[in-house]
C-alpha cells in the first residue's frame, strides 16, 4: 500500500479489507513505540489479541463505535495478561463463533 507521512503521522492505504493491514502496520510500529488504533471493527481487536507478542510495546485499541464503548481505550497487553495465552491463541476462533452465533440468533445471555 501507499504510505504518506505528514506532521509525524503515517497514513497507510490498503486495498480491500484493511483489518490485517492495520494490525500488521500497528505491530510493526510497536517494535519501536507504543501504538493506538482507533477503529469500529472488533475484528481488529481480536487480531491484536491474537498476534501481539510480549517483546514489543503495548498497542491500544480505541473504540470509535458509536455506543457505550465509544472512546474507550483498551490496552492489548493488559487484556492478554488477564485472559492468558491460551485464550489469546483461541481468540480468532472465539471471535468468529461469536459473530456466527449472533447472525443465526443464538444468545449466550440468560
Amino acid at each position: 500500500g501507499v504510505v504518506v507521512t505528514a506532521i509525524g503521522y503515517e497514513t497507510h492505504q490498503a486495498v480491500g479489507d484493511a483489518d490485517i493491514d492495520i494490525v500488521k502496520v500497528a505491530l510493526q510500529l510497536a517494535k519501536n513505540k507504543t501504538v493506538a488504533i482507533a477503529a469500529e471493527d472488533t475484528d481488529i481487536l481480536a487480531l491484536l489479541l491474537y498476534h501481539r507478542t510480549t517483546n514489543i510495546s503495548d498497542v491500544f485499541f480505541v473504540s470509535a463505535r458509536r455506543n457505550r464503548m465509544n472512546g474507550k481505550c483498551i490496552s492489548i497487553a493488559k487484556v492478554q495478561e488477564r485472559i492468558g495465552p491460551e485464550a489469546c491463541r483461541a481468540m480468532l476462533v472465539i471471535h468468529a463463533l461469536g459473530g456466527w452465533m449472533r447472525r443465526i440468533g443464538v444468545s449466550l445471555s440468560p
